[in-house]
């Protein structure tokens, strides 16, 4: 018997399987999906594995496994078909498709252990490095590429092996949680929870037996939360698994303390990046394990090893977060439709803003509607033209009325939210003599300006520098910020109000981890009477309990509008309902915009959900965008934009004589971002009817081309 061997390389582009010989002794433990050690390279190296498949014959295997660890697969039915779905998307690699399903903590991490056999020889220098190390070093430590280093091998004065470190067995490592079922008693239940008729009404519309899937609207977040709490009661009598998943890891406290509130005896597991990959291990078999465990987790969760799962929650499911674009592509909403189609249970999807997607699929029958939206929004909004405001002669980034609401405020030592969608003090610097914009160097587009640290930084890669004085090109002291930033706001409120006003800002310059975020929203309800302003970015509109502020500033909603992005109208429309959440009632937004009669504006300061989305739909449809055809976008990159745009021209000849999927081709273009990384990049737009494509022919002439790099985004959202 023979196993096909996936190998332990995370995040590798090479396809690295390989056969191996089933020793008699384990043929009766070797099945598909189970962890294997296997010999691996001339010097026979243990690398940790995974059995892909097992077969009769093979050409190929010439060393046998070494070890299987485990009990049982890791990888069942069901996750090997959530690979199959990731497959389907061209360009990724059976290795990505793999490491990316697998929990962190079932992988491992390789080291070189160091032996001295000659420790008098080694120098003193290499000696305090290597004890310091404790003679364990990482595969790819500068040391172990320097000639001296080498030498030292060659000679015979130290012993470099790899060795497989961090590895977890359910045997050795791990302790299973037990069930707290018995805590848990159907009137202790029922004396926690008090739900609004219009919950129950909604409740009883999700069929638990089947894999519906459920598009639920609401308004009020606490309408939200109860209505998960009502799911989590009917699994928990049930003795199933709950799958929550959220678009971002500072939500995920917020919910599991919600959660917490009403269930004190129920066991959360917590899934997200910041695991350690011995916690993460842990998690994953305990969800394996047990019965009714709640899991509350960011995207990735979705490829938890569930044996009874019930429902799966998807919270704020138009967050574009949902969707993986790092080296490979899936929608966790596509990933949810198949696990509840193998488990035959409800899929939620969860959202005060539905995505135009979802509503689309409402419309054609494919998902039932769930309207929990009982309360009318008590806000008023009024929209500021700004153009008015120029004509006025007006030069600052606030109207006269917005400058005037936010003084009454202060004066009743009222909150105010002011929402800014840009970063620093500046988003660039001019030279007004010459019209030079400092740029990066790296990916040639413009340096975003911090005043406080007089620093200009690039927002795609850690390139920064100081401002100087004078133009680089003209060397003429002419340099001015254009346009403001969040950085610049602060200032400007500090210098027209008070600099002892409390001002906290919430934007990723300032909250640089998730324990700085909630420390600052614990402060901020701890010393709310000292806070006057809330100041952020998109980070400040999610579904965290802030004091409720009296008046929201939106400043230069037409930033959001004019990205390019055929979601930029349905964007718009979300922010600006979802920073609705934090005002008080019969309180008031005021929206500042140079085009106040979009009807993306219009609607979302009447709170008219169902025109805007009738609206969007119309205008996604007479430009031939999704949801009625596919969009996918392919990136090339290249160091040489002469051999980039070669490859380009000729990759959509070789689409457009696909006949059978009538694709339309767009461009080649370069995107707003059209260097990166000292790479330049290209854009081929492609829009479709027919779903999958089979691209072999591009990818066939790319691996021709060892210069240039592909990436297929299926899930573009750019125009």
């Amino acid at each position: 018997m023979f196993a096909e061997i996936l190998l332990s390389i995370r995040k590798s582009n090479f396809e690295v399987f390989f056969d191996y010989i089933i020793p008699n002794n384990l043929i009766s433990l070797a099945k598909i999906g189970m962890r294997v050690i296997v010999p691996f390279g001339q010097k026979n190296t243990l690398r940790l594995g995974y059995i892909i498949n097992i077969k009769d014959q093979s050409n190929l295997a010439n060393k046998y496994i070494f070890e299987i660890p485990d009990e049982e697969p890791f990888l069942n039915e069901e996750l090997f078909l959530l690979v199959k779905e990731i497959l389907q998307i061209p360009f990724i690699s059976k290795t990505n498709a793999y490491s990316t399903i697998i929990p962190s903590g079932f992988l491992v991490t390789y080291k070189n252990k160091i032996l001295p056999l000659q420790k008098k020889m080694i120098p003193i220098e290499i000696k305090d490095y290597l004890e310091k190390k404790k003679w364990f070093l990482n595969t790819k430590d500068n040391l172990l590429k320097t000639k001296k280093f080498q030498r030292l091998i060659k000679n015979n004065i130290v012993k470099s092996n790899v060795v497989i470190k961090n590895f977890y067995t359910k045997d050795k490592n791990i302790k299973i949680v037990p069930n707290l079922n018995e805590d848990i008693s159907k009137t202790n239940l029922n004396s926690l929870l008090s739900f609004s008729p219009k919950c129950d009404e909604v409740y009883k519309k999700i069929d638990f037996c089947s894999s519906n899937t459920y598009l639920l609207y609401y308004f009020e977040n606490q309408d939200k939360i109860n209505f998960y709490l009502k799911i989590i009661e009917k699994n928990q009598k049930n003795q199933k698994q709950v799958l929550i998943l959220v678009p971002e890891i500072i939500v995920i406290n917020f919910l599991v303390k919600k959660i917490k509130d009403y269930f004190p005896y129920v066991q959360i597991f917590v899934l997200n990046s910041l695991l350690s990959k011995k916690e993460n291990y842990i998690r994953n078999i305990n969800i394996k394990e047990q019965k009714n465990f709640i899991v509350v987790g960011t995207r990735s969760a979705i490829f938890s090893p569930f044996t009874n799962l019930g429902t799966i929650i998807i919270d704020d499911e138009h967050d574009e977060s949902l969707i993986e674009k790092d080296k490979i592509n899936y929608d966790t909403r596509e990933l949810a439709k198949i696990r509840s189609y193998y488990h035959k249970i409800p899929l939620i999807l969860a959202s005060n803003t539905p995505s135009l997607e979802s509503y689309y699929y409402v419309k054609k029958n494919k998902y039932q509607f769930l309207d929990l939206s009982e309360k009318k929004n008590n806000f008023k909004m009024k929209l500021i033209d700004m153009k008015e405001e120029l004509k006025n002669g007006n030069l600052n980034p606030f109207s006269l009325y917005l400058l005037k609401q936010i003084s009454i405020r202060i004066q009743k030592k009222e909150k105010v939210l002011i929402f800014v969608n840009i970063r620093g003090f500046a988003p660039f610097i001019l030279c007004r003599f010459c019209g030079y914009i400092l740029k990066c160097s790296k990916c040639n587009i413009s340096l975003v300006f911090f005043k406080k640290e007089n620093i200009l930084k690039c927002r795609f890669c850690r390139y920064s520098e100081k401002l100087t004085k004078k133009c680089l090109l003209c060397q003429k002291k002419s340099l001015k910020n254009v346009s403001y930033g969040i950085e610049y706001i602060e200032s400007f409120l500090k210098k027209k109000f008070s600099d002892e006003i409390g001002i906290i800002r919430i934007d990723s310059d300032s909250i640089s981890s998730i324990k700085d975020y909630e420390k600052i929203i614990k402060n901020l309800n701890k010393n709310k009477n000292k806070i006057d302003f809330l100041l952020g970015t998109e980070m400040i509109c999610k579904k965290i309990d802030f004091p409720k502020v009296s008046l929201i500033g939106i400043m230069m909603a037409d930033v959001l509008l004019n990205k390019p992005s055929f979601k930029s109208n349905e964007t718009t429309f979300q922010l600006i309902t979802q920073l609705a959440h934090h005002i008080s009632d019969k309180n008031q937004i005021i929206v500042q915009s140079y085009d106040i009669e979009h009807y993306s504006i219009k609607n979302a300061a009447n709170y008219n959900f169902q025109n805007f989305l009738e609206n969007a739909l119309k205008d996604r449809e007479l430009s031939n965008n999704p949801p009625f055809v596919f969009l996918s976008q392919i990136l090339i990159y290249n160091k040489n934009v002469v051999k980039l745009l070669k490859v380009a021209y000729k990759i959509k000849s070789i689409l457009e004589n696909y006949e059978e999927y009538n694709i339309r081709v767009i461009g080649p273009s370069f995107p707003r971002i059209f260097k990166k990384k000292y790479f330049y990049r290209v854009v081929l737009t492609l829009k479709y009817k027919n779903w999958p494509l089979d691209l072999d022919l591009v990818k066939k002439y790319i691996e021709q081309n060892k210069d240039t790099f592909i990436f297929f985004d299926f899930y573009a959202n750019t125009v």
